[in-house]
């Protein structure tokens, strides 16, 4: 099930792993830097604390690049990160092909 993506992460030593976490996703040709600092502003302005993921989606940044690219697999990788991480449920912001995912 997909392929493992690099990523970036927000808060993690200071959050209680009961909270979901909250995964961003970047547009097309974008990549994770484009919201680490908004992710660090949206982190501090939160109610509670939470993880704050950030991807690079494959054939983007640091991630893989592979053939072949469609939104199904897109969304594999990104339930791959989340079984990996041991994430069963997030919430989501997503930019661009990121929402579309």
């Amino acid at each position: 099930l997909g392929i493992p993506l690099h990523w970036m992460e927000v808060g993690y030593s200071d959050v209680s792993q009961t909270d979901e976490p909250v995964i961003i996703l970047h547009g097309l040709l974008g990549n994770s830097m484009n919201f680490n600092t908004w992710a660090k502003d949206l982190f501090k302005s939160l109610d509670t604390n939470r993880r704050i993921i950030i991807p690079d989606l494959r054939n983007h940044g640091q991630s893989s690049h592979v053939s072949s690219m469609n939104y199904r697999e897109l969304m594999e990788d990104v339930l791959r990160l989340m079984d990996d991480q041991g994430i069963a449920k997030a919430e989501f912001i997503g930019h661009s092909l990121g929402g579309k995912i």
